[in-house]
C-alpha cells in the first residue's frame, strides 16, 4: 500500500465526513477539512451549513471563472 500525500489524505477525510452528514441536518463547519466536506456532498443530500461566524447558506467553493 502506498503512502498518500497530505492533500490526498485531507480529501479522503473530507469525502468521509460528507458521507456522514445527516440529510436535512444543520452543520456548523470549522475551518480546514470540515469546510472541504461540502465539496463532496451528493446532489440529493440537503444540508444546512453554518460557518463559524454564524452565516447560513454557504456551500461548495466556486469553480474557476464563476462569480
Amino acid at each position: 500500500m502506498r503512502n498518500m500525500s497530505e492533500a490526498e489524505t485531507k480529501v479522503r477525510i473530507a469525502k468521509r465526513v460528507a458521507e456522514m452528514l445527516p440529510d436535512g441536518g444543520f452543520v456548523n463547519l470549522g475551518v480546514g477539512i470540515p469546510t472541504m466536506a461540502v465539496d463532496y456532498l451528493p446532489a440529493n443530500k440537503h444540508i444546512y451549513i453554518q460557518t463559524e461566524n454564524g452565516m447560513l447558506g454557504v456551500g461548495p467553493k466556486q469553480l474557476s471563472g464563476e462569480a
